[in-house]
């Protein structure tokens, strides 16, 4: 009977709620400082017609690659990437995730791009745009 009661105790013991402290709560953490843009709405409105006006060159490397392939079936997607440096030219240009594989075309893209001219921009900026080439007859 001792026993059973020893363990009775000790189990009530167990149950009862432990009289330890508890961490203090935590100070809410610091709110993140404002990162300043790389660009701002105008910059990025001239990023974009630079594109679009830029779209036609690339249009005419496309033209080349197809005629020099001799094939009116040559179309596809190319991602292009530009890093848009501090003296408004492409500092450098990647031709990413294509479905047209042309490296005539893809040179002459990139040599395109480096001659086009961005809005002045308060830091290096990475850019890059999707473009679907296909016939147009």
């Amino acid at each position: 009977m001792r026993f059973f009661s020893l363990l009775v105790v000790l189990s009530l013991a167990a149950c009862a709620p432990s009289q330890k402290a508890r961490p203090a709560k935590r100070a809410p953490a610091p709110a993140p400082k404002p990162v300043a843009q790389a660009a701002t709405a105008e910059q990025l409105e001239g990023i974009e017609r630079t594109l679009q006006v830029g779209l036609t060159a690339l249009t005419s490397c496309y033209t080349s690659e197809m005629e020099r392939q001799g094939t009116k079936k040559f179309q596809g997607r190319v991602l292009y990437k530009i890093l848009i440096g501090a003296d408004q030219k492409a500092a450098q240009v990647v031709i990413g995730d294509e479905s047209l594989a042309g490296p005539q075309m893809h040179k002459c893209m990139v040599s395109v791009i480096k001659g086009w001219e961005f809005p002045q921009l308060k830091t290096e900026m990475w850019f890059s745009r999707p473009i679907e080439f296909s016939p147009a007859y």
